[in-house]
């Protein structure tokens, strides 16, 4: 455990919805997983969550335009 591999996919999947012009990403979260929610917290710090019923949460992850990736900017956008 602990390897980055969660890290690294989440990266992969960014990458290629800024490359198809996506620009969020929307996990679904269970209340009591709160390492899941610290995770999606470290990878996106611009993430917005909201509580949807049910002990579940939903976190929106910006994505950055492919423009800024080609650019060498970082996948993963901060939010005002």
């Amino acid at each position: 455990m602990r390897h980055g591999v969660g890290r690294l996919l989440f990266g992969a999947m960014a990458l290629h919805a800024a490359a198809e012009g996506i620009e969020s990403l929307l996990a679904r979260v269970q209340g009591g997983n709160e390492r899941a929610r610290r995770f999606l917290r470290s990878v996106a710090p611009g993430a917005r969550t909201r509580f949807v019923g049910s002990g579940e949460f939903e976190v929106d992850l910006p994505v950055r335009p492919a423009a800024a990736l080609a650019a060498g900017r970082p996948i993963l956008r901060e939010t005002a």
